[in-house]
Formats: C-alpha cells, structure tokens, sequence
C-alpha cells in the first residue's frame, strides 16, 4: 500500500477535475485574512468557507495526522531523505542531492500539496520534513496543511489540486 492510499487520498488525486482558472484567481483576489484554519472568500458574489471539516465531509479526504513539523528533527529529515544515517545539519540540500524517489515525492509535495512559486530545486527544510514523512509513513494532515496553506498566500494565483473542486460544488449548490 502507497502513502498516497494509506491516508485515504489516491483515489482523489487519480481522479481529473475541470479546472477553472479564473474561479480560482477570484477566489484567492477576494480571500479574508483569517489565523484560524477556515478560508472565507467570494466566487460571483456566491460566499465560500473551506474548513477542513468541509473537506472531510464533501471528498470523503480523512482529516487526521500531523498538522505541523515542530516535532521533526531537520537532521533525522535530512537522513531520510539523503537516505543516509549520518548527515552534515548544515548541508544545503538540493533535489539534485535527492534518490529520484525522493525527488519525485518533493516535486508532489512542492508542486500539488503545497504549491509554491519559485525553485522547486531548493526544497525548505518543511518540504524536506514533510518528504521524510511520507518516506516514514508518518501520518499528515494534508487538509489543515492545505487550508492553513492557502491562508498563508492570499495574493497568489497557484491552482491548488481540490480547490477547483470545492469551487464546482459550491457554484452549483
């Protein structure tokens, strides 16, 4: 069993959706500002909140695991990652550096999970915690990190996997 299948989100990431750019780049052009896990915004004048809870109840994604890496040693992270026991802590990680598993769950985890803009050759030390979770079969909780994701780059334009989703489900309530 994969990663992917053991918290229960295969399915939908094997699934395809109609993306609608533009529904998105509203979404996040009229998205409050808010320090707690739940996105407000405005879609054509339809309002929208995506809770975690929402999530769980809508896709059926379970809602459960680690909500931050606090308690995920960089230098463990590196390790498993480089797949090495025994790593420099202050080595400058690049993909590059990484087995080409690895690579491509960083490339997942930059790319769909938690999209950025920028080098997605320099992964942070989140991307290279986050990596070492999933490479440990760490449970994470990819809705609070996606949600809390979205809050954190409001003025953004980056098309996130479900979000296009939610926007479809909303519109034609």
């Amino acid at each position: 069993m994969t990663w992917l299948e053991g918290i229960g989100w295969f399915d939908y990431l094997c699934s395809s959706h109609i993306i609608y750019p533009r529904l998105v780049k509203l979404f996040y052009a009229n998205l409050d500002s808010s320090t707690s896990c739940v996105a407000n915004s405005f879609v054509l004048g339809n309002p929208i909140s995506i809770t975690p809870e929402l999530i769980v109840e809508t896709l059926g994604i379970p809602n459960s695991g680690i909500t931050h890496f606090n308690d995920v040693e960089k230098v463990k992270a590196l390790g498993i990652c480089l797949e090495q026991p025994n790593v420099n802590p202050i080595m400058n990680v690049t993909s590059r550096h990484l087995p080409i598993a690895t690579r491509i769950i960083l490339l997942l985890v930059t790319n769909t999970f938690l999209p950025r803009e920028g080098s997605h050759t320099l992964p942070s030390e989140r991307d290279l915690k986050f990596v070492a979770c999933v490479k440990n079969g760490t449970p994470v909780n990819l809705l609070y990190l996606i949600v809390n994701h979205m809050l954190s780059r409001p003025n953004t334009s980056l098309i996130l996997c479900f979000l296009v989703g939610f926007l479809w489900y909303f519109l034609h309530l």
